[in-house]
């Protein structure tokens, strides 16, 4: 009897630190904490001015699924710069400022990108921010994607909706509050691919 009653109570603290380890807990984040870095990142202003505005989505199946989407993939930022001059553009957009980012693959969900495989971020920007008030994605940070096909090399974020920060261990997604996916909350990086790749497999 003492020996079964070992045997359930190291069964029962296995499976307490499991669920340990599969909760937001493991990252060290309360719920309030979570709420608040969320709100970091949406608390950007203005419109975005680009084509996939027309287009509203609801949940992250929405946006995974689109048909504009090529693909998703989880990466670091490897190199970043602006080029063009507002001095210069006149009535032309060819010297519009436009934020160049270049990013490793770590994982990949949609489109088939291996690990290592690099890709060249366009946004249109202003002095500070890309179109939209969202800060220029910067080298080191780590983000997921989703990201329109490949035109003349460059790949096109979709729309207001497609980036989303790696802070913590957790993906928030880094958009205007009018542009936020309405039935998004923060997952753990692990959570997010898992979900994400259920829905394009």
């Amino acid at each position: 009897m003492k020996k079964l009653f070992t045997t359930a109570l190291c069964l029962l603290l296995a499976l307490s630190l499991f669920a340990c380890k599969s909760t937001p807990s493991a990252v060290g984040l309360s719920a309030a904490q979570l709420r608040a870095l969320a709100e970091e990142e949406v608390q950007y202003a203005g419109t975005t001015g680009t084509m996939y505005d027309i287009y509203r989505f609801n949940s992250l199946q929405d946006i995974a699924i689109f048909d504009e989407t090529a693909l998703i993939i989880y990466a670091e930022v490897v190199n970043a710069e602006v080029i063009g001059d507002f001095s210069e553009r006149g009535i032309s957009t060819d010297n519009y400022p436009r934020a160049r980012t270049t990013v490793s693959t770590i994982a990949s969900m949609k489109g088939g990108a291996a690990v290592g495989d690099t890709f060249v971020i366009n946004e249109w920007s202003g002095d500070e921010y890309v179109f939209g008030g969202i800060p220029f994605m910067t080298v080191g940070n780590r983000y997921i994607l989703f990201l329109s096909q490949d035109f003349d090399g460059l790949r096109g974020i979709i729309g207001a909706f497609g980036r989303f920060i790696e802070k913590q261990g957790y993906m928030f997604q880094q958009t205007a509050e009018e542009w936020r996916i309405p039935t998004y909350s923060p997952l753990t990086t692990e959570q997010f691919i898992a979900q994400v790749s259920t829905y394009v497999n």
